[in-house]
């Protein structure tokens, strides 16, 4: 592991559960976030060297819901990343 040192990344993630399900339906009462639930996916970046983590976007409820804002809400997302001050938690540079 730690070869990818210096670089970030973003999960980005959709659902069919709703996002009020984390924590309180009984199958996923044990987690608070969607992160809570990737986290597997989360260490094994940690793993190989990927430490900063952007936050990550969850679209819930796309099989029954409504997902007309879906695209509105990732561009939204990206857009509210600071993409300039962006660096990975073990302060080895840029994305």
């Amino acid at each position: 592991g730690g070869l990818l040192t210096g670089k970030s990344f973003m999960i980005a993630v959709t659902t069919n559960m709703k996002k009020s399900d984390l924590g309180t339906v009984p199958m996923l009462e044990r987690f608070r976030s969607v992160d809570d639930l990737l986290a597997p996916l989360i260490l094994t970046h940690y793993y190989v060297g990927i430490k900063g983590q952007l936050p990550t976007f969850h679209a819930d409820d796309v099989v029954r819901g409504d997902t007309s804002l879906v695209l509105k809400n990732y561009e939204a997302h990206l857009k509210s990343i600071d993409w300039q001050s962006t660096t990975p938690v073990d302060g080895t540079g840029g994305l």
